[in-house]
């Protein structure tokens, strides 16, 4: 392996510019997850966008000619589904999941396409049968409480085996690091 540097002023200093320059000229309803990572809510930008890909595809060629690096963008009605969609979209895509093909979409991925979904608690899912999230998608929540210990857990883990999410943008966050 190459093991370059990391200069995380750098990067930072970048993503605050592509946050500004980019992504605040479509809308304000922003919410940063990481230096590369967040969600946007542009329902109030369609009016003039006209569609969400369009957005897509405008985001990804601004950050591609002004800055020289590639942009994946999930399109989809919550942040779970668009996280998946994203992940799915990498290296450098874009890919829209409608509503009702939400459930459809998580179900064809692995335990582990979830977000939250480690190592340990797929082997505990999978210690009951659970290998994909289709087989997820099955359980009750009084069964995966039974699985994971916990009726948060099961709650949270029914809700995205079914493309659930009601996780709101939000737009300011503490600092975690």
């Amino acid at each position: 392996g190459v093991f370059l540097p990391v200069d995380i002023h750098y990067y930072r200093e970048m993503s605050r510019r592509i946050f500004t320059e980019v992504f605040s000229r479509v809308t304000d309803r922003i919410e940063q997850v990481s230096v590369d990572e967040c969600y946007m809510d542009v329902s109030g930008a369609l009016l003039r966008w006209k569609s969400p890909r369009a957005i897509g595809a405008w985001i990804r060629d601004q950050v591609a000619r002004r800055y020289h690096i590639t942009c994946s963008v999930g399109i989809a009605a919550n942040k779970l589904v668009a996280k998946m969609a994203s992940t799915n979209a990498k290296p450098d895509g874009m890919l829209m999941i409608p509503v009702a093909r939400h459930a459809e979409f998580v179900q064809m991925m692995p335990l582990r396409g979830i977000p939250g979904i480690g190592p340990s608690l797929e082997k505990r899912l999978n210690a009951w049968g659970v290998h994909s999230v289709a087989e997820l998608a099955q359980l009750d929540e009084a069964a995966l409480t039974r699985a994971t210990g916990s009726p948060a857990a099961a709650r949270g883990l029914w809700a995205a085996s079914h493309g659930l999410d009601s996780r709101e943008i939000t737009t300011v966050r503490e600092e975690k690091s």
